[in-house]
């Protein structure tokens, strides 16, 4: 996973930042409102989400190929028993 990197090094990939710039009319000053928020528990849970996702996605797999797998080995063994009766 990357990482961004301020000006300092600091690491920003578990942050989500906003900046909110104020003009003052009056004085034409600008002021900078930053938030930096801590993602890392929010993007830690949607990447057990995914893997989640992805393990009962090969469990599905895994149980549709089974049963094909059955339904054709019973489907021979239903054909073969009725060959030496034709």
């Amino acid at each position: 996973m990357g990482c961004g990197r301020g000006a300092s090094g600091s690491t920003f990939a578990n942050a989500h930042l906003v900046c909110l710039v104020i003009r003052h009319d009056e004085t034409q000053s600008l002021q900078c409102l930053m938030i930096v928020t801590d993602i890392k528990e929010q993007k830690c849970e949607e990447q057990a989400a995914l893997l989640l996702a992805a393990t009962q996605e090969r469990e599905r797999l895994a149980r549709d190929l089974h049963d094909a797998a059955s339904q054709s080995l019973w489907a021979a063994l239903v054909i073969a028993e009725a060959l030496p009766r034709l």
